[in-house]
C-alpha cells in the first residue's frame, strides 16, 4: 500500500495561489496597456494644440486655458499609467513567488514518489527473496525425505 504524499493538500493550494496570481498578471496587464494608451491619446491631444497665431485677448485667454486643462489631462494620465505599470510589475513578482513555491513543493513531491518507489521495490524484493528461501526450504526438505 502506496503512502500519498502528505503535502498534496498544500500543493494543489499553491498551485491555486499560483493561477490567481498569473489571472492577476493579465489583469494588470490589461490595465496597464490601457492605460498607457489612454496616456498617448493625452499625449497626441496635448501636443496637437497650438497657441500660435494673432487672436484677441479672450481667445487668447481660451487657449492658454485649454492647453493647461490638456496639460492636466496629459499629467493625469501618465500618473494612471506609470501606477498600472507598478501594479503589474507586483502582480509579476507576486507570480513568480508562487511559481518558486509550486516549484519547490513538486520537487519535493518528485522526491517522496521516488523514495516511495524504491521502498516499495525493496519491499518487493524481500517478499521475493523470502518466497525464495521458503521454496528452497522446501525443496531441500523434500529431498531428505
Amino acid at each position: 500500500m502506496s503512502k500519498s504524499y502528505p503535502l498534496a493538500r498544500l500543493l494543489r493550494l499553491k498551485r491555486i495561489r499560483e493561477d490567481q496570481a498569473a489571472a492577476d498578471l493579465a489583469l494588470a496587464t490589461r490595465r496597464a496597456q490601457q492605460a498607457e494608451a489612454k496616456a498617448t491619446k493625452a499625449e497626441a491631444e496635448f501636443l496637437g494644440t497650438s497657441l500660435s497665431g494673432a487672436h484677441t485677448q479672450g481667445v487668447w485667454a481660451s487657449l492658454v486655458a485649454s492647453r493647461m486643462a490638456g496639460r492636466s489631462v496629459l499629467s493625469d494620465a501618465l500618473s494612471v499609467a506609470q501606477v498600472a505599470q507598478n501594479d503589474r510589475e507586483v502582480s509579476v513578482a507576486h507570480l513568480e513567488n508562487a511559481h518558486r513555491e509550486v516549484a519547490v513543493l513538486e520537487k519535493l513531491e518528485e522526491n517522496f514518489t521516488a523514495r516511495a518507489a524504491a521502498l516499495k521495490e525493496k519491499e518487493e524484493a524481500a517478499e521475493l527473496d523470502e518466497v525464495a528461501a521458503r521454496t528452497h526450504a522446501t525443496k531441500e526438505l523434500n529431498n531428505e525425505l
